[in-house]
């Protein structure tokens, strides 16, 4: 489990991106306290960044629930 700032430097992307693939739920975020979360990287399926015009986190996001179940 990694800070905010920790799984977006690992991600190379911005905290504010990783915190919305956490509400789409491409990466997992646990609160541990109540103004903080710590942020769980996939080993498989890592995403990464991509054009939001041409390929949503809401598609995104429902291609990696379809794969899971």
């Amino acid at each position: 489990m990694l800070t905010k700032r920790e799984a977006a430097a690992r991600l190379n992307v911005h905290e504010t991106t990783l915190a919305r693939w956490a509400e789409h739920g491409l990466v997992t975020k646990r609160a541990y306290n109540a103004h903080y979360h710590l942020y769980e990287i996939p080993v498989s399926n890592v995403p990464r960044k991509q054009c939001s015009r041409w390929n949503r986190l809401v598609d995104r996001a429902a291609a990696i629930a379809k794969t899971i179940n």
